[in-house]
């Protein structure tokens, strides 16, 4: 459905849930849920985002004796020959979790033909057999049902993939029983025909190792997948190095900034870097402030994968960000300075940023805009501070504006 508005899940309160009062909180990506420090749901974000209020039940009763002891899932389905750690759970008669030493847990396997105990894991036997897995912390003990099974199905996420060589791809590889039962396995199993091709990371990733195209297949036990590649290389080519000190400096225009202490300028030095764009602001005001430099930078129609700034930071935290035309018109931001963590120019020195083709989102003048159409230019780089407590004096230097696109395995370009 497409969800309920605020008047809606108000009326709701108070007629089916005789609330007198109740809380909306931010949803969307800012919507976590997390039990005794482990994350439940899975945040839109891929991680959890930083919000300034939530909901929290707390249990103010103390630790105590061990009274529990637990596995994590009821039952272990799982590939022959895998390897699976040695893991329970202990806890008080208040569900709180204890530390407790490892290595007082007595383990056994039942029958003793399913496996044996190696390292802090359980090496299970090659063939398909069915038993228990059993543990013993003092007093407590825990059995889980196992069961050896290698009929059912292979699967990966995709038949093709299309990258560059280096780059760690999205690959997920999973195994079904014939009733549909997800079964465990361990990714180190799986080989691959072409092992120079790529290589399995774990059982979400791959990474792509050489420039080539063609078949290949992966293989666990008796199954086989067979997927199609195609793996270029990437090529980096320099927009602007601003060696050309005699090119017209690029117009400045913003809100809330001295505009006397506020300028472009060419950095000419015989030490490195030698050559530069030197950006000087002052931010003021109580509003957001903003210093915006008009740019014009066509980009190579070839298949983009980042766009990339080499700079020099001055720690003042103000955001870094630029603006994406395509032939249509319509903008995309590049946010030059957010790594999911933090924001801004956090740093002092020299960094080389780049933001993934991928990552680049609608602009605020156009927020339906979808996909982008080529040919695409860099219009805009500005500077952005919308927390007035850092409204400061600083500098910054771009040495290098560049983009990376994927040389293709056969020609050499798209």
């Amino acid at each position: 459905s497409m969800g309920i508005n605020l008047y809606d899940l108000a009326d709701f309160f108070i007629e089916y849930l005789h609330c007198d009062e109740a809380m909306n909180l931010d949803g969307g990506g800012s919507t976590t849920l997390m039990v005794r420090d482990q994350i439940r749901n899975k945040p839109s974000d891929n991680a959890p985002r930083t919000v300034a209020n939530a909901i929290l039940v707390c249990s103010t009763a103390s630790s105590d004796e061990p009274a529990r002891l637990s596995f994590p899932s009821d039952e272990l389905r799982i590939f022959p020959g895998s390897r699976h750690p040695l893991e329970v759970r202990v806890k008080d008669e208040y569900f709180n979790q204890l530390e407790v030493d490892c290595s007082n847990i007595e383990w056994k396997l039942e029958p003793s033909e399913l496996g044996e105990i190696k390292e802090e894991k359980i090496v299970f036997s090659e063939e398909e057999k069915e038993g228990y897995v059993t543990a013993k912390y003092e007093d407590l003990e825990a059995s889980l049902p196992v069961y050896l099974t290698s009929e059912g199905s292979f699967l990966i996420s995709r038949s093709s993939v299309e990258g560059y060589a280096g780059q760690k791809y999205p690959l997920e590889f999973s195994f079904k029983d014939v009733h549909n039962n997800p079964v465990t396995f361990s990714y180190e199993n799986i080989s691959v025909s072409e092992p120079d091709v790529l290589e399995v990371v774990d059982k979400e990733n791959i990474k792509l190792l050489n420039r080539g195209k063609g078949e290949l297949s992966f293989q666990l036990g008796n199954h086989k997948q067979q997927l199609d590649y195609s793996i270029g290389e990437l090529k980096k080519e320099v927009l602007d190095d601003f060696s050309d000190t005699e090119a017209p400096l690029p117009e400045i225009n913003g809100q809330n900034y001295n505009a006397d202490n506020s300028k472009v300028s060419f950095l000419s030095s015989d030490t490195e870097p030698q050559y530069g764009l030197r950006i000087d602001y002052e931010f003021e005001g109580t509003g957001t402030s903003a210093l915006y430099l008009d740019v014009d930078y066509p980009l190579p129609e070839e298949e983009l994968q980042y766009v990339g700034l080499k700079l020099k930071g001055d720690g003042n935290k103000a955001w870094l960000r630029g603006v994406l035309e395509d032939a249509d018109g319509e903008k995309f931001l590049i946010d030059f300075t957010s790594n999911g963590e933090q924001t801004g120019i956090n740093w002092t020195g020299w960094k080389e940023v780049m933001v993934a083709y991928d990552d680049v989102s609608p602009y605020w003048t156009n927020p339906e805009a979808d996909e982008m159409t080529l040919p695409l230019s860099l219009d805009t780089l500005y500077l952005v501070q919308p927390n007035p407590e850092y409204n400061v004096q600083g500098s910054i230097i771009i040495e290098e504006i560049f983009v990376e696109t994927i040389l293709s395995p056969e020609t050499g370009g798209r």
